[in-house]
């Protein structure tokens, strides 16, 4: 997961995403969501290429995060109810799965909505 350290330099807040000093790398408050969403978007893209479907080795693969930071966000999703957990039938690999992705990629499955 992602450590942020929360600080202040030349009179603003700040996250810094290393372990120095804030002032060294700072990232503005004002950018961390859009940090954030730019990351889910990310997710998201990778998913829809997939069929709605996406494991956390393809979403590392395709965002370059780690796989923690990956996984959690994933689960976040699921908390918030936009995506679901499966497993892939074959391998018994954790899917994330993305039902509206997985509509518009499978035609078939509209007439069962």
């Amino acid at each position: 997961m992602l450590r942020l350290e929360a600080g202040e330099a030349g009179g603003q807040n700040f996250y810094s995403l290393f372990p120095v000093p804030c002032s060294l790398f700072p990232i503005p408050y004002s950018l961390f969501p859009l940090l954030t969403k730019t990351f889910v978007v990310q997710l998201v893209k990778a998913a829809e290429v997939r069929g709605g479907k996406l494991s956390v080795t393809q979403g590392v693969v395709d965002t370059g995060r780690g796989f923690a930071e990956v996984e959690a966000t994933l689960n976040d999703l699921v908390k918030s109810g936009y995506v679901n957990i499966d497993n892939d039938p074959d391998t018994g690999v954790v899917v994330y799965a993305f039902p509206e992705l997985e509509l518009s990629a499978n035609p078939e499955l509209k007439r069962w909505v």
